[in-house]
């Protein structure tokens, strides 16, 4: 597979454990898909310096300190990320939460299960969707 097809997956994620369990599960069951960690602190530069849109941007609620809202709209300012789905993850499932994720242009919202075999049930089922099961658009290359 030619490198640029390979797909890239960026997860928003300010905790190690979790970014380590995602990694692990996305190398067992999307082994092509590169995955690439940005800090909230980092996201507006490395938008800016990827150079190709992303297949799917993850991002977690809890990016501390800042709103995950706001970093949703962050990203759906910037024109290359429009059509990059935009999957949030949240420890609660607020109907405002979900209601305002949505309007600010998140493609999905998944609560985060508290039990660690739910977590794995979770991610599996996620992974089986977005990597097997959607259209994803392709990677639109800067120039």
């Amino acid at each position: 597979m030619d490198s640029i097809m390979v797909p890239l997956i960026l997860m928003i994620e300010n905790d190690e454990d979790d970014r380590l369990l995602t990694k692990e599960h996305f190398q067992m069951d999307w082994p092509e898909a590169l995955i690439e960690f940005i800090s909230p602190f980092d996201l507006p530069h490395r938008l800016r310096r990827l150079g190709r849109r992303p297949q799917l941007i993850i991002l977690s609620m809890s990016a501390r300190p800042y709103n995950g809202i706001d970093l949703i709209r962050q990203i759906r300012e910037e024109r290359e990320y429009a059509s990059s789905p935009i999957i949030v993850l949240s420890e609660t499932a607020l109907p405002e939460e979900i209601r305002a994720s949505y309007s600010a242009g998140a493609s999905s919202f998944i609560k985060k299960p508290s039990a660690y075999a739910d977590t794995l049930a979770k991610i599996k089922a996620f992974i089986a969707y977005w990597a097997h099961t959607a259209e994803l658009p392709g990677p639109l290359v800067s120039q």
